[in-house]
């Protein structure tokens, strides 16, 4: 329990670092216009967000399925598939755009919210669906 409770703080630390960097290079950007956008930084900005976000969420679930705030039965939507494969595909059209956006920092931004957003839905529905 306390491991899952942890981890769930690390998961927000990766999320909230990885908001603060693409700030960061979009204030350098910003700056200097002809500066030379670093894509691997960026991928890795959207890696840090979704695998955090995935993180923080899904180590909730387990905390509270190990402590018995939850049952520990797998949570069984008939669209569980389906719904793993759209959120899936968003969250790989989000990592590609965020390295790949050459346009204003607002709409980055908004992707870099969106893959955040998607990640924290995929680790409360993925550890949710696990149990027995």
């Amino acid at each position: 329990q306390t491991v899952a409770a942890f981890h769930s703080l690390v998961g927000l630390a990766a999320v909230l670092t990885a908001v603060a960097d693409y700030l960061e290079v979009m204030a350098e950007r910003e700056e200097d216009p002809l500066v030379e956008i670093d894509t691997v930084r960026l991928a890795a900005v959207g890696l840090a967000a979704a695998i955090g976000g995935i993180t923080t969420t899904g180590s909730i679930i387990a905390f509270a399925k190990l402590s018995a705030m939850l049952s520990s039965a797998p949570l069984r939507l008939p669209i569980r598939d389906p719904l793993n494969l759209v959120m899936a595909l968003a969250l790989l059209a989000g990592l590609v755009y965020i390295p790949l956006d050459v346009g204003e920092p607002c709409t980055g931004l908004l992707v870099l919210g969106g893959v955040t957003l998607v990640s924290l839905v995929m680790g409360l529905h993925m550890v949710h669906s696990i149990g027995g």
